[in-house]
């Protein structure tokens, strides 16, 4: 499983329903489990304070999950720096 669109580009929120809170948003990635629904978490509701940080760093780390089970070391490694250059 590869988890990149058919051009070779990074997977998106694109065409994710946006949540009014960051809280459903996160709901929804748990649900649906994918890439493009953990992107939107942080692409719909940007880290502002210690809140959405948190759920920031937990989305990242579904990301970084799933590219580590389709093999992605790289796009894996990119996520989980992503979580230790978060100040």
């Amino acid at each position: 499983v590869t988890y990149r669109d058919l051009f070779g580009g990074p997977v998106t929120g694109e065409g994710i329903a946006r949540q009014a809170t960051i809280e459903k948003q996160f709901a929804l990635a748990l649900l649906e489990n994918d890439l493009r629904h953990w992107n939107a978490v942080s692409e719909f509701h940007p880290p502002k304070d210690a809140v959405s940080r948190n759920y920031y760093l937990k989305s990242q780390l579904q990301v970084a999950r799933l590219h580590i089970e389709a093999s992605n070391y790289e796009e894996a490694r990119e996520a989980l720096r992503k979580i230790l250059t978060s100040g």
